[in-house]
């Protein structure tokens, strides 16, 4: 496989950044960012992709960029989007029971 191929899902989990970074500030940060209760199910992958502003965008674009990388040209397609959507959730859902109101973005 080449290089090019196994750097396909970064790209694409960049662009699905990009997408519910624009989605949340059309609806709202309150749509797509997870809060308690659980009241709204796809919050837990919308929570992971959504970001609140530019700056938080890019930065954690950054760091997905340069973390992702090697991630990327390790795995497959499939594993590298269930463990960036999977290990974003339980960040998110533990940053929820840690006290947090609503949680938003990659950093988790």
């Amino acid at each position: 496989m080449t290089v090019r191929r196994r750097l396909l899902p970064l790209a694409e989990t960049l662009g699905l950044m990009l997408a519910a970074t624009a989605v949340g500030w059309v609806v709202g940060p309150t749509d797509v960012a997870m809060s308690a209760p659980f009241a709204a199910p796809w919050t837990l992958a919308t929570s992971v992709y959504a970001h609140a502003g530019p700056l938080h965008l890019l930065s954690n674009a950054a760091v997905v960029g340069v973390a992702g990388f090697p991630v990327a040209l390790a795995t497959s397609r499939t594993r590298f989007h269930l463990f960036f959507l999977g290990t974003g959730a339980v960040a998110g859902v533990a940053q929820l029971v840690a006290g947090a109101a609503g949680v938003l973005g990659a950093s988790g």
